[in-house]
């Protein structure tokens, strides 16, 4: 057993009580429209204390739903880092990362897209960079300096992101735009995956756990590429679909193991992700975007709770 892991576990094991289940998801999938799934859904508990953003206001009723369901996936695994001293923060981070790289790709591509305001790709903060850090990167003049302040945030070592500094100036003086920007991309999730490797590298069970979850999601990332490369983007869509579903919901019953380790942290974050994935799912068939049948596969999982 590790020390450490009292206090914050229990926490995780409070919030996971207030995860949706299945009664609210099936409620949810028969709203009249996404203003109805918004309303539905703020009624919930762990959700009424989410404020409406400043943004929020001017955006469609789908728009709307679909910020608060990313804000409320940045306040629940932000809130991790809270409950937890080093050396277990280290872990907890290495499990968050990944909300973070969205965010500064989701910056880079607004940018990169001709859209002055980069600060309007920020729907919801990050796990380690929040609002107001996501917001001063935004406003940094070029790629280059954008990722280099990423070694000032803590998400990067100062070596890694001068590295990413360099590739973007080598990426935009050369090449098509497209493969500009995949290099670019491509550049940075490997840097943060390094970032979280080197968190996970103490001793210990705890640290191995994680170090074999994110083998695991190296191998399946790697199982898609060779499907896209194979077989195009339709089979290969399926099987991310298939993988990540099929993870998430081995990591959930971690929960109910091992509850002085990292094993709950990490199954509360997947529960997380997936709780999102189904409201996705659901929001987009409320809004006509889906049919059943393409909201079924998301939904099929069990519960987490």
């Amino acid at each position: 057993m590790s020390a450490g892991y009292d206090y914050g576990n229990a926490r995780v094991a409070g919030l996971r009580s207030r995860l949706l289940d299945a009664a609210c998801l099936r409620r949810l999938g028969q709203a009249s429209g996404p203003g109805d799934f918004r309303a539905l859904l703020g009624q919930e508990p762990d959700w009424r204390s989410l404020e409406s953003s400043p943004g929020e206001a001017g955006r469609d009723a789908r728009s709307a739903a679909e910020e608060l369901v990313e804000r409320w996936r940045s306040t629940r695994q932000r809130s991790l880092l809270r409950f937890y001293e080093p050396p277990i923060r280290r872990l907890v981070e290495a499990l968050v990362m990944p909300l973070d790289e969205e965010r500064v790709i989701a910056i880079l591509r607004r940018r990169r897209a001709g859209t002055r305001d980069a600060e309007g790709a920020i729907l919801a903060p990050g796990a380690l960079l929040d609002r107001a850090a996501l917001e001063r990167l935004a406003r940094l003049p070029s790629d280059a300096t954008l990722l280099r302040a990423l070694g000032e945030t803590g998400l990067l070592a100062p070596e890694a992101a001068a590295a990413l500094a360099a590739l973007a100036g080598e990426a935009s003086s050369a090449g098509e735009p497209e493969a500009r920007t995949a290099a670019l991309e491509a550049g940075l999730r490997e840097a943060v995956e390094r970032a979280r490797a080197r968190r996970a590298g103490g001793r210990g069970p705890d640290a191995a756990f994680v170090r074999a979850l994110l083998a695991r999601e190296a191998a399946d990332r790697a199982a898609v590429a060779a499907e896209l490369a194979a077989s195009g983007p339709t089979p290969a869509t399926l099987l991310d679909r298939a993988l990540l579903l099929a993870r998430w919901s081995e990591l959930e019953h971690r929960a109910h193991r091992d509850p002085l380790g990292i094993g709950p942290v990490a199954a509360y974050v997947a529960a997380v992700e997936l709780t999102v994935v189904r409201l996705r799912a659901i929001l987009a068939r409320v809004a006509g975007a889906w049919r059943d049948a393409d909201a079924a596969p998301y939904l099929a999982a069990s519960p987490g709770r």
